[in-house]
């Protein structure tokens, strides 16, 4: 084979992963393909310092290869963590074929106050997968590409079994990294003993990289959407009603956060149970000689916390040998008991860390939001709320917003495309090639509705700033009513409204003349990164307000008028954080003792957290300016002649009220205060204070109801962890007992044992559930 006929071969694989078959394409493997890009970049590269005068175009193209690969995949060749949120997210919708006809209905709906998942998807499931000991592979390889070796390798490994257990028309999959050294499989169908039979199979396989003695362990768990989605609805049970799932954007934070915790929990639980096993095993095999150094460098801190652990008291540090003799006389029904407990107390912990991480970002907040007022009345004035000035207009009398064909982002989309096109016809296959490849990865980096970069991109262009040391900031931008356009406007109006928001937010990049970049978040939400800090801000903040004052109103679509909707200006509400407030709240955690070592020593994932801090802030820092101003524009739309004359206008503000109920916080008497307020002769400044004080008082409500909801999470999540866990533990005695007669009395007693203590879990998770039900009844 040529050189050249290899350069096709590689560049159809690539297309095939990339654009062709979708889920499960059973083309090259994801771990071989992101190998052939690196040997690509190596081979021309090489061939570049030898002098080939062809080799510089050739790895040009190889280098965009890769770079198209990494965007969607990570270091082992798995997709990234950001694709599977988006996936789960496109499940609450329909698909539909060219001709709009329904080709798949929605797999998870919720309806009637309950996430349901749809009858034809009960085996949608997925297998999370534990690579052990990554620190050891670091340190016996030489550092981190020993590590990374081994992730690699695994990545490769999981996703040859799954394809064998497939078979060539047995359902399709895609593997994601759901962690540092954890992978996840999720599958469209698979039924329960093919997936029982391939989580043993990857159990039993041992990853290896040169110059590392020993293989990977891999602990493998599962969990079915179906036990997800009733997790899910057992928590809504066991909340107070103020603080359940309104709407299907609430659902599928719910159910993503539901489904992080039930696989860490289970993962939890089976990494410490084969991490005893293992420690057992060696010292079997090597004596407590032979397992001292193994124990102390790689297993000493997965046990620091627990029984096992034997620590002396005049040195205050842990006395390995005793330990081990612990380990050596631990029964395997003990070591299960301990492996659930320590899963429990993960789960304590990291909410107690939660809580204190959340302190220290409010804190943060308050701080920006104290500061900016302080700002406000100095300069006295006190901003009115971005579309207050619209209010006493007719709507046959609004100013209707030319709503642009393209953004700045789909014209970049439609240039790169044209480029390509237009050398293709040309016949120069090395422009057409490249420009082929920039258009598909401008494709995987912008969202297609808006044109903007995408959720995942806003990441990693903020943590490359962190390392680079740019002093970059982050305004987070709320888009309000977005329902209100898509439900009463049609989705042509909601497509519009966000088609004219990310127009307006990219033109106040030039108006502001500050360096930043625009990004869809995800929905009605957008950040904007801006290199500087509260001075670059201000300025983009009152580019894009002015933009926004003179764009008018977003016009009716296909329905026109019929549903209610009434033309309406978009509006806004921001939350901010320059890289001051962001490095502060960091040193804050670090000193909290919040950020484990292991992540303080690795630059990456410092860039990693501080990205998410200064996220976090911008986006804590909407909720009290958007629920203010919300306030503010419905009172004044409340107090207008228009409104009180009941045409139009009546219409529009009633219906702003219905699709605020969340921001107003109507389930704690927000729509009886805005009334209320709205009657009173108090001016907008003066209710201001008022409005201030009692979002602050429903903010700390709220906090204190998601600290409710996340502890009946946590206890229903390990109820039912548990009960998965015996299921597991009696399946697998159960096979032992067929392998030997069920004849085997000691197999039988500790089924019978498993048995009563999962009836036991069953019966503490009924009990919880049914808490509430009473309460409520009461």
């Amino acid at each position: 084979m040529t050189v050249a006929d290899e350069e096709k071969m590689g560049s159809a694989q690539t297309e095939s992963r990339e654009t062709g078959g979708g889920r499960g394409d059973f083309g090259m493997l994801g771990a071989e393909e992101l190998k052939h890009h690196q040997a690509e970049v190596v081979k021309w590269d090489q061939a570049v310092q030898a002098g080939d005068p062809d080799a510089a175009q050739q790895l040009e193209l190889a280098k965009l290869r890769q770079e198209l690969f990494l965007n969607e995949h990570d270091n082992a060749g798995a997709f990234k963590f950001k694709r599977f949120g988006r996936e789960t997210r496109e499940l609450f919708e329909e698909q539909h074929d060219d001709q709009g006809n329904v080709e798949r209905p929605k797999v998870l709906e919720f309806k009637e106050g309950e996430l349901k998942l749809h009858p034809d998807h009960e085996n949608r499931r997925m297998v999370f997968i534990n690579m052990g000991e990554l620190d050891r592979f670091n340190k016996e390889g030489g550092g981190h590409a020993a590590g990374d070796a081994a992730l690699t390798e695994t990545a490769h490994i999981i996703e040859q079994k799954v394809r064998e257990a497939l078979g060539e028309d047995g359902g399709s999959y895609e593997m994601f990294r759901f962690s540092g050294n954890e992978f996840a499989v999720s599958f469209d169908n698979i039924d329960d003993d093919k997936l029982n039979e391939l989580m043993a199979t990857i159990e039993r396989q041992e990853p290896r990289v040169p110059g590392v003695g020993e293989p990977a362990p891999l602990v493998a768990t599962r969990l079915d959407m179906a036990d997800v989605v009733e997790m899910v609805n057992d928590v809504q049970k066991e909340i107070d009603p103020a603080y359940r799932i309104k709407d299907e954007d609430d659902a599928n934070r719910e159910l993503m956060e539901v489904l992080k915790k039930g696989a860490n929990y289970d993962l939890d639980v089976s990494k410490f149970s084969a991490r005893v096993d293992r420690v057992k095993n060696k010292l079997q095999r090597d004596g407590v000689a032979g397992t001292e150094a193994f124990y102390k460098n790689y297993m000493a801190k997965m046990f620091r916390d627990t029984k096992l652990s034997v620590v002396d008291e005049a040195t205050g540090e842990v006395d390995v040998k005793k330990t081990l003799e612990r380990f050596s006389e631990l029964s395997d029904e003990e070591s299960r008991e301990l492996a659930l407990e320590s899963a429990r107390n993960k789960l304590t912990q990291e909410a107690e860390i939660q809580d204190r991480k959340g302190a220290i970002i409010n804190g943060r907040v308050k701080e920006i939001r104290l500061k900016q007022l302080a700002e406000a009345q100095k300069a006295e004035r006190v901003e009115a709320p971005a579309v207050a000035e619209a209010a006493e207009v007719s709507a046959a009398e609004k100013k209707l917003a030319r709503v642009p064909e393209k953004t700045v982002g789909q014209r970049v989309l439609d240039e790169t495309e044209k480029a390509w096109k237009e050398a293709e016809a040309a016949g120069d296959e090395f422009r057409a090639e490249k420009a082929k490849l920039e258009y598909q990865i401008e494709v995987a980096r912008r969202d297609a509705g808006t044109g903007l970069l995408e959720r995942g991109v806003h990441y990693e262009d903020l943590e490359k700033s962190i390392e680079d040391g740019q002093e970059t900031s982050t305004v987070f931008i709320d888009m309000g009513f977005l329902k209100y356009f898509d439900q009463r406007g049609g989705t042509d109006v909601g497509d519009n409204a966000l088609k004219l928001a990310a127009s307006l937010m990219e033109e106040a990049v030039g108006r502001a003349a500050v360096d930043a970049k625009v990004y869809r978040y995800g929905g009605d939400e957008f950040t904007v990164q801006v290199q500087g800090g509260e001075a670059e801000i201000a300025k983009y903040k009152k580019a894009l307000a002015e933009l926004k004052n003179e764009a008018g109103a977003v016009p009716t679509g296909a329905r026109g008028t019929e549903d209610g909707y009434i033309p309406s200006e978009l509006v806004f509400n921001y939350g901010t954080a320059d890289h001051g407030v962001m490095e502060a709240a960091f040193e804050d955690m670090k000193e909290a003792g919040l950020i484990p070592e292991d992540d303080l020593t690795d630059p990456d994932r410092v860039n990693n957290i501080k990205a998410e801090i200064l996220t976090t802030i911008a986006d804590k820092g909407i909720e009290h300016e958007k629920a203010v101003d919300r306030f503010l524009l419905l009172i004044e739309g409340l107090r207008s002649e228009e409104y009180a004359a009941g045409g139009d206008r009546t219409t529009q503000v009633d219906q702003q009220i219905t699709f605020s109920n969340k921001a107003i916080f109507a389930e704690a008497g927000g729509e009886e205060e805005l009334r209320q307020w709205a009657k009173s002769e108090k001016s907008p400044d003066e209710l201001k204070q008022d409005i201030q004080e009692w979002v602050e008082q429903r903010s700390l409500e709220k906090e204190q109801g998601d600290q409710e909801k996340r502890d009946k999470m946590n206890e229903i999540i390990e109820a039912r962890g548990q009960i998965r866990f015996y299921q597991a533990e009696i399946r697998q005695l159960e096979e032992q007992n067929k392998e030997l007669g069920e004849e085997n009395q000691e197999l039988q007693g500790r089924i019978g044992l498993y048995q009563k203590k999962m009836k036991d879990a069953e019966s503490r998770l009924a009990d919880i559930v049914e808490a509430r039900s009473a309460i409520d009844e009461a």
